[in-house]
């Protein structure tokens, strides 16, 4: 079972505004929901007994809705008095959590990927972390062209095949602390310094992966939303 889990929440969410202006992004609708129910509704379905916020800019809105309590799962929240990074903001939520493995997720990010699967890969691989990657979609449509110089054919926006992104999803064991800067980003700081030393493990998912960044990607998921509550199984 996958008990605790850190959802990093404290970003102003700069490229999302006005929408951001007076909430934290993980509390922008989506649908009839905000980012954060769709994410705690995925993970209720693996056994999540406890989940932890590590928070920042408006917090408040956050709690004034989770309260310390959400169907069931125990809600805490791990504030950052001034902006720490991922780095530093995961260091300190991870003082909140009794398990040594922990699933650590961007406050932006939804997937349908098993978290058990991901959980039994890390073990495995006896890793100190592991990250979720997932295929790179070029962001622009491609031009094929033949080696004579003739176009062959316009493909809109491909998956580049075997090049992979991090997708904001991590599992990570507790003695990771020590690598953890007090202020910085994990994705700068930490995963380099693991890779170096074989320490950090790469769990592929091919499934639904999203990443809200702009009001773009939003106004893209609105479309999708029948098949988002299906395949994150939202109730």
């Amino acid at each position: 079972m996958l008990k605790q889990a850190v959802i990093l929440a404290g970003g102003l969410g700069l490229r999302l505004r006005p929408i951001t202006e007076n909430s934290p992004k993980v509390m922008v609708n989506l649908g009839e929901r905000s980012l954060a129910e769709w994410q705690i509704s995925w993970l209720s379905n693996y056994g999540l007994e406890k989940l932890i916020f590590a928070v920042g800019y408006k917090w408040e809105k956050i709690k004034d809705f989770f309260s310390d309590n959400y169907k069931g799962i125990s809600i805490q929240y791990s504030v950052e008095e001034e902006p720490l990074g991922t780095g530093g903001a995961i260091k300190k939520a991870l003082k909140f959590c009794e398990e040594d493995s922990v699933m650590i997720l961007n406050g932006d990010v939804l997937t349908d990927m098993n978290p058990l699967e991901m959980l039994d890969w890390h073990r495995r691989l006896e890793a100190l972390a592991t990250i979720m990657i997932v295929p790179f979609v070029s962001p622009y449509g491609i031009v094929e062209v033949s080696p004579r110089g003739k176009v062959k054919r316009f493909v809109e926006k491909p998956i580049i095949p075997n090049v992979y992104i991090n997708g904001g999803v991590y599992i990570l064991n507790h003695d990771i602390i020590k690598y953890l800067p007090d202020k910085g980003d994990v994705e700068k700081e930490t995963f380099p310094l693991l890779s170096e030393k074989g320490l950090l493990a790469a769990f592929p998912h091919e499934g639904f992966w999203r990443s809200i960044d702009t009001k773009k990607d939003l106004d893209a998921l609105e479309k999708e939303i029948q098949e988002l509550r299906k395949r994150l199984h939202f109730e």
